[in-house]
């Protein structure tokens, strides 16, 4: 079987992967990698996080790296929804609640999510922002979740100048503070509105 997946034979290597699973002495949940691999290379995504969903119910001792490898899957798949709404339904219980990792993703998909095309989505970045604080909290030496936190902060300055309306103009066809149309479209300038 490693001999087809190292040689790029994936078919093979799955017909292989589907005998050895249906063996009683092949401990198949330890393979759930390699089973996860070989669909990837199907290319069917939805097969993907099924199988990712079933391993997760089938064996909880391998439940938060499973979590994990899902949340990565969706978000790979441009369903970061998707991937948010299972992190809040598992996040908060046993063992979910501690895992540093799940926290981080839970917070850098709240901010992904908390950005509109237009608006920015203030709640869901205090949303993201309690994530990073516990990601924080359960890992201190990690740097990531500081960094995203110092983001998320810059974010929610952005949100609340819009708000108030004082914040920095870089759109290039709007209109500067006297009224005119930049003609040549871009602007040698940033300019406040107010």
């Amino acid at each position: 079987m490693m001999l087809s997946v190292n040689s790029g034979n994936y078919d093979r290597a799955r017909k292989a992967y589907a005998i050895l699973v249906r063996c009683r002495e092949v401990k198949w949940a330890k393979l759930w990698r390699l089973g996860m691999f070989l669909l990837s290379k199907c290319g069917d995504e939805r097969r993907d996080v099924e199988y990712l969903r079933a391993m997760l119910l089938q064996h909880p001792d391998e439940a938060e790296a499973i979590m994990q490898e899902l949340v990565l899957t969706l978000t790979a798949n441009d369903r970061e929804r998707d991937a948010m709404d299972e992190l809040e339904l598992y996040l908060p219980s046993f063992p979910y609640h501690d895992n540093a990792a799940l926290h981080l993703y839970a917070g850098m998909i709240s901010l992904h999510l908390a950005q509109g095309e237009h608006t920015i989505d203030k709640a869901k970045i205090r949303s993201a922002q309690g994530y990073l604080e516990r990601a924080k909290q359960l890992q201190p030496e990690g740097e990531i979740a500081q960094a995203w936190l110092d983001k998320s902060a810059e974010l929610l300055e952005s949100a609340d100048n819009r708000d108030t309306g004082t914040h920095v103009d870089t759109d290039e066809d709007d209109e500067d503070v006297d009224g005119d149309v930049s003609s040549t479209g871009r602007r040698a300038s940033k300019r406040v509105r107010s």
